[in-house]
């Protein structure tokens, strides 16, 4: 079974951050606009291997801290309390035996907390508090069950985009059978909260994840191409 260990690389945060600063908005967010204009004139339009020595002594002082380092073992610890209950649980929701291998999470410092699902990592804010960073981290792992098992499936029907929209609008089923271990709600992206709010009735009507996705899939097909991007649908 999986098992997720948190880790400080200063290297992976400032090409974290680095990548926020170029990239564009995500399903209509802005993730530029909660880093600090200093770090935005450091990175944007520069090539990361011109930048990166140069982010990473501006985050030193983070970095080298014994405050951080005591963050990401209570971290550890803090996961381990609920992670062996967790997996059963997601087993338990999609249907399937969670992936193998283990999964590594990258601190950050920063809002934007991607995942990599055939890499198994993802990052979390070190800012977050620690119920925080238990959801974004089961958050995450749910993402990377939902690759292993679900995703080309659907995206043969639907499309890579949409498929990518139930993806994140199916974590909202973490406030519904998780939120015991969890404490913090899923809060998802603003512009699923309607999709979000389909799947918690029909999951509320039938708890079978498979039944779950063929609704949701015509549900989407019904939107005739909603623009999930822009934060609408049309």
């Amino acid at each position: 079974m999986a098992k997720v260990s948190f880790v400080l690389d200063g290297e992976k945060n400032a090409l974290n951050i680095w990548n926020a600063v170029n990239s564009k908005e995500t399903y209509g967010f802005d993730f530029k606009k909660t880093i600090s204009q200093s770090l935005i004139n450091l990175c944007e339009n520069k090539d990361f291997s011109d930048v990166k020595e140069k982010i990473i002594a501006d985050l030193s002082e983070l970095h080298s801290s014994k405050i951080t380092r005591k963050l990401i073992e209570n971290i550890n610890a803090s996961w381990a309390t609920i992670e062996g209950e967790f997996l059963k649980r997601l087993e338990k929701l999609t249907g399937r035996k969670i992936f193998e291998g283990n999964v590594v999470a990258y601190m950050t410092s920063i809002n934007k907390c991607p995942y990599d699902p055939q890499e198994k990592t993802f990052f979390f804010n070190c800012f977050s508090n620690i119920y925080q960073i238990m959801q974004t981290s089961a958050h995450e792992i749910f993402h990377m069950q939902f690759h292993q098992y679900f995703f080309k499936d659907i995206e043969k029907y639907l499309g890579r985009k949409m498929t990518h929209d139930i993806k994140e609008a199916i974590t909202i089923l973490l406030d519904i059978e998780f939120l015991d271990l969890l404490i913090v709600k899923d809060r998802g992206y603003n512009a699923h909260s309607e999709l979000r709010n389909f799947i918690k009735k029909e999951w509320e009507k039938c708890k079978d994840f498979e039944l779950l996705l063929e609704k949701t899939k015509r549900y989407i097909e019904e939107l005739k191409g909603g623009d999930f991007d822009n934060g609408k649908v049309n």
